[in-house]
């Protein structure tokens, strides 16, 4: 029942290997037999291991299961994307989970953390480390996702080289990210700040789709993927959601961002002056690459 293909099992077990100069070997990929919907990055003595609960697999299967017609209306040629849109929405939602855990890992190679879940506790007590961590992995998945979605582009749609393709794979990107903090939230509709185990999900969906389309934008120009494009995006990622879980989830999102803008640019401020830290993945990336 577990709707995986040993084709991504053997991608992650490649991105271990690509990744091993951080640090992370050996690395291990496993589901765990838990229908609670959860994913962990852990480490053991000298072995890192990423699990993804089969609660969660099971989760975002259903989530975009064929059938939506909001999803189906997407105008992205099926014969160009390899698959129906249903399936490739449910492989971000598992690779971005990956890369998420991942990102975790890399953290560990330089820190005393040595367990991190992704189900948010809200009776957690507050640790300004962990939402950093939690922020930087959101961070260095939306990255690794934003390179996925302009590779699919640029392979699969070099004929027509159409932006409205792009603007249509990065609707279902961030609204994929949108149901993957959702998947891991507790339903908390109330904003926070310093609480918890995990940053309040509108905060985090506002870092993500930020992080995506900022990726995006520099790496095509504001000349070509302009701001209007950007906001085309959301306003379509917004149906998407919509067409999974009502309107209820974007009208809670949207209330909350404008309701408290200040107080939330605020808090992203002050991370942002936490983010040179050197063992953070984002950074660690960086450094690898320069």
């Amino acid at each position: 029942m577990v709707h995986f293909t040993a084709e991504w099992v053997a991608h992650f077990q490649r991105n271990f290997q690509l990744n091993s100069h951080f640090g992370i070997n050996p690395s291990h990929f496993y589901f765990r037999n838990s229908f609670e919907r959860n994913a962990k990055a852990g480490k053991k003595d000298r072995d890192f291991v990423i699990t993804i609960n089969l609660g969660a697999i099971a989760y975002l299967h259903k989530t975009f299961q064929p059938g939506n017609s909001e999803l189906l209306n997407l105008n992205l040629n099926k014969s160009l994307i390899g698959t129906d849109i249903n399936t490739l929405m449910y492989q971000f939602a598992i690779h971005f989970t990956f890369y998420h855990e991942l990102a975790h890992l890399i953290q560990m190679t330089d820190s005393v953390e040595d367990s991190v879940e992704e189900l948010v506790n809200l009776e957690e007590t507050y640790n300004e480390r962990k939402h950093l961590l939690e922020l930087d992995a959101d961070t260095y998945s939306s990255l690794c996702l934003g390179s996925h979605v302009i590779q699919l582009y640029e392979n699969n749609f070099s004929q027509t080289k159409d932006l409205q393709d792009l603007i249509e794979l990065l609707s279902a990107m961030c609204a994929t990210a949108f149901n993957y903090v959702l998947s891991f939230n507790q339903g908390d509709r109330q904003i926070y700040f310093k609480e918890h185990s995990h940053p309040h999900p509108v905060i985090r969906i506002s870092c993500i789709t930020q992080h995506i389309l900022e990726y995006v934008q520099q790496s095509f120009g504001k000349d070509k993927f302009t701001d209007n494009m950007r906001k085309a995006v959301m306003h379509r990622s917004f149906a998407l959601v919509e067409s999974i879980y009502g309107n209820e989830p974007v009208k809670n999102y949207i209330e909350i961002l404008q309701n408290n803008t200040p107080e939330i640019m605020e808090y992203v401020a002050y991370f942002r002056t936490l983010d040179q830290d050197p063992s953070l993945a984002v950074n660690r990336w960086n450094a690898s690459v320069i």
